[in-house]
C-alpha cells in the first residue's frame, strides 16, 4: 500500500527530530534525515523548502502533538487521580523521547521567527488552559476543592511535573527506570483537594 502524503510528511517530520536531537541544527544536514527516513533526499524537499523550514516545522509538529495528547488525558472519563498519574506517566515518556530535541530548540532560539516565538507562547497557553480545564472537571466531579485558585494551580501542577521529572530524567538519565507517580500524585492531590 502506497504512503499517503500526510503520512511521509510526518515520517520526514519524525526522522528530523531524531538528527536534529543527535546533531544539533548547524551539523544536521537533510541528506541525514533522508537517511533515516529511507527516501532520497530530492523527496524532502517536495515537502520542505529548506533545513530552516523543516526545523520550525519540526518545532509545531512537537508542540502541537505534545498539546493532543495531553488534551486527550485531560478530556477523558479518568477520575482526577487517575488523570494526574496518566498526567506524570505522560511527561515522563515525552521527556524521555524528546529531552534533547528540547534541550537543542533552547539553544537554537535565533532560528525561529518572532511569529513563531509568539506561536510557541501560544501553545504553551494553550497547555495551561488544559490544565486548568482538568481542574475544572475535578471541581464539577466533586474531586477539586471548588475554592481552588485555578491559575495557580494549573501552574503548580504545570512546573511540578516539569521540575520533578526533569530533574529525574536529567540525573537517571534517558534510560532510567520509569518514574514513579505516586508521591507527585500524592502531593499533587493534597494541594488540589
Amino acid at each position: 500500500m502506497a504512503i499517503t502524503k500526510e503520512e511521509r510528511k510526518r515520517q520526514i517530520l519524525e526522522m528530523s527530530i531524531k538528527v536534529f536531537a543527535k546533531q544539533g541544527f548547524h551539523k544536521a544536514k537533510i541528506e541525514d534525515i533522508a537517511i533515516e527516513a529511507n527516501i532520497g533526499k530530492g523527496t524532502v524537499y517536495q515537502y520542505f523548502t529548506s533545513k530552516k523550514e523543516l526545523f520550525k516545522e519540526m518545532v509545531a509538529y512537537c508542540m502541537m502533538g505534545y498539546n493532543s495528547q495531553l488534551e486527550a488525558i485531560i478530556v477523558s472519563q479518568l477520575g482526577i487521580k487517575d488523570k494526574l498519574v496518566a498526567l506524570v506517566d505522560f511527561y515522563d515518556v515525552y521527556i524521555r523521547e524528546h529531552f534533547d530535541i528540547a534541550q537543542m530548540i533552547l539553544s537554537q532560539t535565533e532560528l525561529l521567527s518572532k511569529e513563531m516565538k509568539d506561536w510557541i507562547m501560544r501553545e504553551k497557553v494553550k497547555t495551561h488552559l488544559l490544565i486548568e480545564k482538568m481542574i475544572d472537571i475535578g471541581i464539577e466531579k466533586k474531586e477539586v476543592r471548588p475554592d481552588i485558585e485555578r491559575e495557580v494551580a494549573a501552574l503548580a501542577i504545570i512546573g511540578t511535573l516539569n521540575q520533578y521529572l526533569g530533574k529525574k530524567v536529567l540525573i537517571q538519565g534517558h534510560k532510567g527506570p520509569k518514574i514513579d507517580s505516586a508521591p507527585l500524585v500524592s502531593f499533587l492531590l493534597k494541594a488540589i483537594q
